[in-house]
């Protein structure tokens, strides 16, 4: 997951966006919920710059 913070400022920098796919449960393990995703947001992109 670190390379979406240095992503994030880099893309930022270039007028891109960077999207994320939402996949159901059984097609990653990488973010389950809401609740993981805010959470994983808060914790690494908004740290990287990100808004």
């Amino acid at each position: 997951m670190a390379i979406l913070g240095y992503l994030a400022p880099q893309a930022r920098d270039r007028g891109m966006t960077l999207g994320l796919e939402i996949c159901n449960r059984y097609e990653t393990n990488v973010v389950n919920t809401a609740r993981h995703a805010r959470t994983f947001i808060a914790n690494h992109l908004t740290a990287a710059g990100a808004s």
